[in-house]
């Protein structure tokens, strides 16, 4: 009988350890995620090079604000996503507790393990989450300068100087 209590709670050991690293070993973003990454950062690329291009044009700057538009928005939502995800693996790395001293006792090889594909895991999301904030901070300066220049534009085309028909 012991020994069916010693087996069963093995097992549950390796079961509950697999589950860990199952959701520790999930991919950071799904392919959808990844893709609107990729479009967003191509076509912050593209309009940041357009920007000077259309500087003289009202329908150019707001064309190319109403493009940055919807990558915000996708950006956002990532961002949102990837801010959970980050959280709930740091929840998961802190139910490991504080790292043994080194004058301690170490601890299971599997729990180190498990500790250090956590940290790994929490480590890939914090990294796709910093790389998703700063391309979201140049959409917002793109969104920025380009209302500035739609702005400056209008300005001085309505205080240009014409000559008079008097």
């Amino acid at each position: 009988m012991p020994r069916l209590a010693l087996v069963l709670a093995l097992l549950f050991g390796w079961i509950v350890a697999f589950a860990v690293l199952d959701g520790v070993r999930a991919d950071v973003l799904s392919p959808e995620e990844a893709q609107k990454l990729e479009t967003a950062r191509g076509l912050v690329a593209r309009i940041d090079k357009q920007q000077e291009e259309q500087k003289g044009s009202f329908n150019g700057l707001l064309e190319l604000r109403d493009q940055i538009e919807p990558v915000r928005q996708d950006l956002g939502e990532i961002i949102g996503v990837l801010q959970q995800r980050l959280d709930a693996a740091q929840a998961q790395l802190a139910e490991f507790g504080p790292v043994p001293a080194a004058d301690a006792p170490p601890e299971a090889e599997q729990q180190t393990a498990d500790r250090q594909a956590a940290q790994a895991q929490v480590a890939d999301i914090g990294n796709h989450l910093h790389g998703a904030r700063a391309l979201m901070v140049r959409a917002d300066q793109l969104w920025d300068e380009l209302t500035n220049a739609r702005r400056d534009l209008f300005s001085s085309r309505i205080l240009e100087h014409r000559g008079s028909f008097l």
